[in-house]
């Protein structure tokens, strides 16, 4: 879907150019899903160092994790700050390593999981996950586990499934309904959104099928009102990476664990190409970016955007959930047009992968007298800029001048660089 547009982002041209771009206000292609503009946590440090779950914290980090809900206010804000309409976890292959089990009741008596080199606190289990995304807005997507493993393994993961969807969805009086509301929380959660685990790929296509199956079969038995989300036709969506696509042109896709390659701004103007191919694309429905975009760095008492956050940020303070027709020759500018629901406002997302500047010009066709126009840019000219804790807005979004004659808008871009123009009526 996007592999053309992100891999041409390191490749310079040899000269100038300019742009004549002609956007059709009546035209509108297809409608888009905010929930494209979802995201994923994996590991996650989220209290203030100390709390239950931490007994050497200091006291005043123990008041701190009391008066928050155990959730550091600055890092909770940042998340919220991007409006995330989904919060998939756990993400990535840890799915496969995740026991929910172990992670829920007092946190004094829960294990906590080692991944590698690094400890997921016992103090953030399916519980916390959940409050967490209610603190933010987002709505949950739980990612169960499906193996691979032998048909006996795969029994014992099945009852896990189907337990973990009872704690979350069932009655007060259900088995794991009991155990919820012993441990705080009596109504049901209502988590409508369940992602079949991805390592299911790795299993022969015909077991592959067959425990997919298995897996939505029996967790619609707990609760049929769920959408379920897996790499094969027998989910509600499905679950592709960047570079795939299903055979079934009416299929839902979701766009599972994207990510870019870079850390620095190269990664930024992969995310704004990313984005707007998404955007651009009538099939996907649910989108959720990997964690390993890691869009926060910080330490016990700051945090940084990442050039990826920047963008993001950037981009879902203009949503608009229509898409409308663009006419011209693009070349290697990344572009979509959006319109707003009440049709006040149209936003043009342009991505320069260029080593040169590009001029545009912009000019709308239809019913849309233009009569503001407005620019904010992502332009640090280094592909290697980064954000750090001594230098937080290295890489940020600035206003830039835009010219409105009559019809037309006309901008410049500097080379790689990310832009949202505004366009009012």
């Amino acid at each position: 879907m996007t592999r053309a547009v992100v891999f041409c982002l390191a490749a310079g041209m040899a000269s100038a150019q300019t742009i004549s771009l002609t956007v059709n206000t009546d035209t509108v292609l297809h409608a888009i899903d905010e929930k494209i503009y979802g995201q994923s946590l994996e590991h996650i440090y989220h209290s203030a160092s100390g709390g239950p779950g931490n007994p050497g914290g200091a006291a005043e980090e123990r008041n701190l994790f009391l008066r928050t809900g155990g959730f550091r206010p600055d890092l909770t804000q940042a998340v919220a700050a991007l409006h995330p309409p989904i919060i998939r976890w756990t993400g990535g292959p840890p799915a496969g390593e995740y026991k929910w089990k172990d992670d829920i009741g007092p946190q004094s008596k829960r294990a906590g999981h080692r991944r590698g080199d690094e400890v997921d606190p016992p103090s953030f289990g399916i519980d916390e996950f959940l409050a967490f995304t209610q603190k933010v807005g987002a709505e949950p997507v739980v990612v169960i586990r499906v193996g691979p493993g032998s048909k006996t393994e795969r029994a014992t993961l099945l009852r896990d499934a189907a337990d973990l969807l009872d704690y979350c969805n069932g009655p007060r009086e259900s088995v794991w309904g009991k155990i919820r509301t012993r441990n705080g929380h009596p109504e049901p959660y209502r988590v409508k959104y369940w992602e079949i685990d991805t390592e299911t790929g790795k299993l022969p296509p015909a077991e592959s099928v067959e425990a997919l199956g298995q897996f939505v079969t029996a967790m619609k038995q707990v609760d049929p009102t769920i959408r379920t989300i897996g790499p094969r036709g027998l989910a509600d969506y499905f679950s592709v990476h960047l570079d795939e696509r299903s055979k079934n042109p009416k299929a839902k896709l979701f766009v599972s664990g994207w990510k870019t390659q870079n850390a620095d701004w190269l990664g930024g103007l992969q995310a704004g190409a990313i984005l707007n191919a998404m955007e651009r694309d009538a099939a996907v429905a649910m989108a959720a970016a990997s964690p390993d975009n890691a869009l926060i760095g910080f330490d016990r008492g700051s945090w940084f955007p990442s050039p990826n956050y920047v963008v993001m940020k950037l981009y879902r303070e203009h949503f608009a959930p229509e898409v409308l027709e663009i006419a011209g020759n693009l070349g290697d500018l990344s572009a979509t047009a959006t319109r707003t629901a009440d049709r006040e406002k149209i936003y043009l997302k342009l991505v320069n992968a260029r080593e040169q500047d590009v001029s545009v010009a912009v000019v709308l066709r239809g019913d849309f007298p233009l009569l503001g126009a407005s620019m904010r840019m992502v332009a640090p000219d280094r592909l290697t800029a980064r954000n750090t804790l001594e230098q937080p807005a290295a890489v940020q979004a600035v206003p830039a001048k835009v010219e409105r004659i009559g019809m037309t808008a006309r901008l410049r871009l500097p080379r790689w660089s990310v832009a949202v123009v505004t366009l009012s009526r």
